[in-house]
């Protein structure tokens, strides 16, 4: 608690700018924030502590609507500028406390160390990760994110994968190994979990296809999951009585195949099978390959007879041929139209003499 007023310094203002035309649909103008503030101090002060409930119920008493989600963005932004935090929980209901008394000796921090110990502290714990994901996570603008992390940086190792540089801290290398073996393990998380929301891209251990599993209808609220070998490949739910609890998972494929695959070993076999599958793509890359020297030889052959034709004459013969059948062609023209013309005589000769002609 001690370090959110240096990380509501660097991350407040965006937040609460961006909400702008929310809290403006909902009606909460700056007025009625404030005499909510004042509310809440009144009611809070001594290190009292109000469940969420109660404390909507005392805004709704003071004559401010809680209703169509003005209760839950009059909190937010309370605690975003610095009044309220979570306190303790009271069984599973969520409570409000002041943050300076709930923390009465905040740290204080310059703002580029607090953009240093930001970006360090989620390289920390959410590492490997990119630059990027550190910005969207933070919700820093691009330059705060990078000046942030150019202080982490020499706490940092970078490692190279997907065309993309990931960064985590040096001091957790030899922790990796650790990680890989543990991740083979089944793992059931809670909605919300930092696995899926620490990241811009997650798409290292979610198939996209799958996201809207996890989000139903893009409605905000996710849903626990379920990873094996560090992917996400699935959903789960608990349904608890006052004598049981069942728990039920929802896979979005077959569960078994992660299983089935390490009893035959097959981890070993991976890069074997890897070239198998790829004999097909590879048979076709290497057939359009010959394709294109054959056609290349093809046209150089073509090139190859053209000059030798040219050499030999052959156009010019060819040329002169042409011009010869051209005049051959005029002077069988020329017959056909005499042969018609004598035909056209002799028609006329034969009816002379039979006494036809028209004379």
């Amino acid at each position: 608690a001690e370090d959110l007023r240096w990380m509501l310094s660097i991350t407040a203002a965006r937040m609460i700018a961006s909400a702008a035309s929310r809290r403006a649909n909902l009606g909460l103008d700056d007025r009625t924030l404030e005499r909510a503030r004042e509310i809440a101090v009144e009611h809070l002060t001594g290190r009292r502590t109000l469940t969420r409930e109660q404390i909507l119920a005392m805004f709704e008493r003071a004559g401010i609507s809680t209703a169509a989600q003005r209760g839950y963005h009059i909190l937010w932004h309370l605690s975003q500028t610095g009044s309220l935090c979570f306190g303790a929980p009271q069984a599973k209901e969520q409570t409000c406390v002041l943050l300076d008394e709930w923390a009465p000796s905040p740290r204080r921090l310059e703002r580029d160390e607090a953009l240093g110990e930001f970006a360090r502290r989620y390289f920390t714990s959410h590492g490997p990760a990119t630059l990027q994901d550190f910005a969207w996570w933070a919700k820093l603008t691009a330059r705060d994110a990078k000046t942030g992390f150019a202080l982490a940086r020499p706490a940092l190792i970078e490692l190279a994968a997907l065309g993309e540089s990931y960064w985590m801290a040096a001091d957790a290398e030899p922790l990796v190994a650790d990680a890989a073996r543990a991740v083979k393990e089944v793992i059931a998380l809670p909605g919300f979990d930092e696995y899926m929301l620490g990241y811009r891209d997650r798409g290292a251990v979610l198939d996209a296809s799958f996201a809207e599993r996890i989000v139903p209808g893009g409605n905000g609220m996710f849903m626990p999951t379920v990873v094996v070998d560090g992917e996400i490949v699935g959903t789960w739910r608990k349904q608890a009585s006052a004598k049981r609890c069942v728990v039920e998972a929802a896979p979005f494929t077959r569960l078994l195949d992660g299983w089935v695959a390490r009893v035959c070993d097959f981890e070993p076999l991976r890069k074997d099978y890897w070239m198998l599958s790829e004999l097909p793509s590879r048979f076709d890359d290497h057939a359009k390959r010959m394709r294109a020297t054959a056609d290349a030889d093809m046209a150089t052959v073509r090139e190859l007879e053209t000059a030798a034709a040219a050499a030999a004459g052959v156009p010019a013969r060819a040329a002169e041929q042409a011009t010869e059948e051209d005049k051959l062609a005029r002077v069988d023209q020329a017959i056909a139209q005499k042969e018609a013309e004598v035909k056209t005589l002799i028609d006329r000769r034969a009816a002379f003499s039979s006494g036809q002609d028209d004379l």
